[in-house]
């Protein structure tokens, strides 16, 4: 397995600094972000939420959730085109994650 830099710049994001393998952990990572996020929505609509799920702000519980679905869409996208680097990927995928796994706290 070859290994990738992160702070390494390419003009090509297919690169082969980055295996098939890391791009599939991250469609999986994406994958489970979905899933959380939607399923967020979903107890929300259906006004199903656990007491501490949005207890303290329900409709900012509500819409950070559905701003978590529609980002996790939006990096689907970029990741199933691979439009962004593999480094730049991981970056905003954590900084979505950091920002509003905070914000439905």
């Amino acid at each position: 397995m070859e290994t990738h830099y992160l702070g390494k710049d390419t003009s090509d994001p297919t690169t082969s600094l980055v295996t098939q393998d890391e791009w599939r952990l991250l469609t999986l990572l994406n994958l489970f972000r979905t899933g959380v996020a939607a399923t967020f929505c979903l107890l929300y609509l259906f006004n199903k939420l656990l007491p501490p799920l949005g207890s303290t702000n329900p409709a900012l519980f509500f819409k950070a959730s559905l701003l978590y679905l529609l980002l996790s869409l939006l990096l689907w996208f970029f990741l199933s085109r691979r439009k962004l680097q593999f480094s730049n990927q991981v970056y905003t995928s954590a900084i979505v994650d950091a920002v509003l796994v905070t914000a439905l706290m």
